[in-house]
């Protein structure tokens, strides 16, 4: 880490930094640097802190392809589509932004001016997680996410199907004295419970829910006994 701030720095020309290429993070607050050309020595920059200086434009810094954060708060900034254009450009990796009290961001105007703007900046970093020190809500991403959480795909909903079709033709072969429901008649509120349970018992639970007795399906009782005795047919006339 490299911190040269409140040092009234015109340059970095004359500033002595042993090996810069392991340099991550550095910090530049209150200076009068203006010239982003003087960053080519810190390729591997993750944090750039330049808030209070006098940086303009964007197009003569390096690409620094590993750049995660860059505070540029209170500079001079004044082209919202040339910033976006080269940012987007130079730092591919970028999740932390913050530009307040440069004439591109309208931070302290609110209302719609400062959500025009926000809209913009996210539109042109999908990776960005805080702007201007506030959180960036994905809320596409969100409801895409719960869409496809709450939508069976198309081939399990298929399998469900015929495994049901599977229980009801096999309990109705199994047992002849019941029959089938029709389900869109009744069980209604049975059924709307099933939907709340767990698949399995819910399918399970749904079968049953549509199965009544009927005793026109069962076999009629055979009769033991004939109408007519004959168990005197064994006894002699002499014997009545």
């Amino acid at each position: 880490m490299l911190i040269l701030a409140c040092k009234g720095l015109k340059t970095l020309e004359h500033e002595v930094i042993p090996n810069p290429a392991s340099i991550h993070t550095i910090d530049l607050t209150a200076n009068s640097l203006k010239v982003g050309s003087e960053f080519k020595q810190f390729p591997n920059l993750v944090n750039l802190v330049i808030d209070n200086n006098e940086f303009c434009f964007l197009d003569d810094f390096p690409t620094l392809p590993n750049l995660e954060t860059f505070s540029a708060n209170k500079n001079q900034f004044n082209s919202l589509s040339n910033f976006l254009s080269f940012a987007k450009k130079k730092f591919p990796k970028l999740k932390n932004l913050s530009l307040v009290g440069n004439p591109i961001c309208p931070y302290f105007e609110g209302g719609k001016a400062y959500e025009n703007y926000k809209s913009t900046v996210v539109s042109n970093f999908l990776e960005l997680e805080t702007l201007d020190g506030f959180q960036v809500a994905k809320i596409g991403m969100k409801i895409n996410i719960e869409s496809k959480k709450d939508t069976k795909p198309k081939k399990v909903e298929k399998e469900e199907d015929t495994k049901m079709q599977e229980s009801v033709h096999n309990f109705k072969k199994e047992n002849k004295g019941y029959k089938i429901k029709d389900a869109d008649k009744e069980g209604d509120e049975q059924l709307d419970e099933d939907d709340e349970e767990g698949d399995a018992e819910a399918n399970e639970r749904r079968l049953l829910s549509v199965i009544e007795y009927n005793e026109k399906y069962m076999n009629k009782p055979q009769r033991n006994m004939k109408l007519r005795s004959e168990g005197n047919r064994f006894v002699k006339n002499d014997q009545l």
